[in-house]
This record gives C-alpha cells, structure tokens and sequence, in this order.
C-alpha cells in the first residue's frame, strides 16, 4: 500500500465516523495522527485509545484562538483532513441564524482558516497533502440539507481555486 513513517497528520472530526476511520488508516501506515474533536477532551481521548501513535486534541475549530491553540499543539503537519462537520436538518427557510452561522463557520471558514495556517509548512517543505471531505449534497438537491449542501459546495469551489497555488 503506501508507507507513512515519520508523517504527521491532523484529522478533524475524528472522534467518531468517516474521520475516526481516516485517523486509523494514517496510523495504521505509520503515520503520528492527531485527533481532533470540538465536543470533549474525553471523546478524544477514547478515539486514541483505539488508535496508535495519536494524540488527542480538543479545539472548537470555529473559534479563532482554538485554530491557533490546535496550531500551537500540532505544529505543521504533513497531512492535514478536514471531516469536521455542522449539519442540521431543516426545511430551506427553517434555519436560526445561529445554525446558519454555525454550518457556515465549521464547514467553510475554518477549513479556510486551517488551510491558509497548515499550508505554510507544507510549502516549505515541498510537500503536503490537504483533504477535504465533501458530500453528495454538494452535488444533489436534499429537502432539508440545503445549507449543509451549500456549504459543501462552497468548500469543493475553494478547494478548486486554491489548488492551483498550493499544488507546485
């Protein structure tokens, strides 16, 4: 398959899921995984307990001084996915503010603040990977996931106009 020895990854979401299994898979090639979650140190530190050479971290990354205390904790990293997620389910014009705010602060602007903070290193090195997680409501219509679709949608287009600049 492929070696990860000496590699370090920062999975977000990763308690639980589609994040958690990434996290394992990383390890499970060689890699020191970090393991965020925004709930609980605990949930973290369960999700560690299962997978070796990872350490847990917990950070609200739609907090600003959160971001920098992950950064602080994790330093660059090689590999860096963003799972982490909000989604609520509602019909399109059922949504607080709040839950607008909160879809579109996790699933878009913190990829974007983590992006523009974990890229340098990977510049410097000449070497990197960042992955994103989408959905297929990127793609398709959901009666009660339009915002969460949006979001997705709107982190693929990022994805897209910053790869030409972080690739070389």
């Amino acid at each position: 398959m492929f070696d990860l020895t000496g590699k370090t990854a920062l999975v977000t979401g990763a308690t639980q899921g589609i994040g958690f299994e990434i996290a394992r898979l990383l390890a499970s090639r060689g890699a020191k995984v970090f393991i965020n979650g925004a709930s609980s140190e605990e949930k973290c530190r369960a999700a560690c307990e299962k997978i070796p050479n990872s350490i847990p971290i917990r950070a609200d990354l739609t907090n600003a001084a959160e971001r920098d205390m992950l950064y602080d904790k994790t330093g660059g990293v090689d590999i860096l996915v963003l799972n982490a997620s909000v989604q609520y389910k509602r019909a399109w014009d059922g949504f607080t503010e709040e839950e607008y705010d909160a879809q579109f602060d996790c699933n878009v602007k913190a990829s974007y603040f983590l992006i523009k903070q974990y890229s340098q290193h990977m510049i410097e090195k000449k070497w990197g990977r960042i992955v994103t997680i989408g959905s297929v409501n990127q793609y398709n219509n959901h009666p009660e996931l339009s915002l969460y679709g949006v979001t997705k949608a709107a982190l693929k287009k990022l994805c897209e106009n910053l790869a030409p600049y972080l690739a070389p």
